[in-house]
Order: C-alpha cells, then structure tokens, then sequence
C-alpha cells in the first residue's frame, strides 16, 4: 500500500508541473506573433501537399470537348482565364484540383478549383465567372452562390470567387492579388 501512495505522491507532483507547463503552452499558441516564427512547421510537406493534389478524385465529366486550354502538369482547361489561374497557383506553390466533384444536399457541383492551403490544410473553392455579362450565365452564377452556402462553403471565406466581362478582363495582377490575400 506505502508504494501505491509514493506512485500517487510522484504522479501528482508530475501533475503539479505538467499544468503549468500546459497553461504556458496554450498561452504562446495563442499568440500571433509566436505563430508567424512557427509557421513553416506546422504546414503542409511539399510531398503531402504534391500527393494530395496528383491523388485520384472524382471529376466533373461535363462537356470534356471544352477542355481545350493546356496548363500545368499537362491540365487541360476551359477558359484562358482558367489557365491563369492554374499556372499563378502553380507558381505560388498552392495544390489545387481541377474541377472536383464535390456533393452538396445530393447535388454534383464541380468548383473549378478546389484549394489546399499550404500552412493550414484549410480547403478553398475558386470559382471564376467568365461571361458574367450575359444574363443566362449570370443567374446560373446566382445559382450556384446559393448552393455553396448551403454546405457552408461562403463567400469571402472560404470560396473564392473572381469575374470578368468582354470589357473587363481578368488580369495576372488580379489573380495574384487573391493568392496573397487568402493563401500566403
């Protein structure tokens, strides 16, 4: 029974240090400034985030003959815009698929690119909207808002959208704008 209570004793002395030590823990963990210096250790490995992206997943087979646009790691695409958009993720080091099949309330939606953040692990839809002038297109865009809110997929947080019309082109500067903002 005495060696029962000295094993009791040494685990609650352990104890006595280990809350401490947990407390000061959470308290840098909680700190920004402390997460910056860190940072690099808690993302993603080059090699995870590589087999994450070449992995086999369900893609959208919708009208394959648009594919027309080539890109990196030999993609194919449907828009010019498109293709700057993958060679900018491609050049900042963000793993993407291409039009992944994802299921919301038992719909098949395809974002165009589905992101993995490369310090979080936080996935990202980008949606780009490339004939936002034409009404047709434009109520399917609305659509298609809708329904990514219902799988709390939200605008401004974590899907990303971008436009342009025959007068507004989407831009590099653009593009490499929305990387810096949600994915550096």
């Amino acid at each position: 029974m005495n060696l029962i209570n000295a094993q009791i004793k040494d685990l609650s002395k352990s104890y006595n240090l280990i809350e401490p030590a947990r407390d000061k823990l959470n308290t840098l963990l909680s700190d920004s400034a402390y997460i910056e210096l860190l940072e690099d250790y808690f993302s993603t490995s080059d090699v995870e985030a590589d087999y994450w992206m070449n992995a086999d997943y369900n893609r959208s087979s919708s009208h394959p003959e648009n594919l027309i646009h080539p890109t990196v790691n030999g993609i194919m695409v449907r828009s010019k815009s498109e293709s700057m958009i993958a060679v900018a993720l491609a050049e900042s080091r963000i793993p993407f698929r291409y039009e992944e099949l994802i299921s919301i309330n038992n719909i098949s939606i395809a974002p165009d690119f589905t992101l993995l953040h490369p310090m979080t692990n936080k996935t990202y839809y980008w949606e780009h909207f490339g004939l936002i002038d034409n009404e047709n297109y434009y109520e399917n865009f609305a659509v298609k808002i809708k329904t990514y809110a219902k799988a709390n997929i939200i605008l401004g947080d974590n899907l990303i959208v971008t436009f342009e019309t025959s007068d507004n082109p989407l831009s590099f500067n653009t593009i490499n704008n929305i990387i810096n903002q949600y994915l550096n």
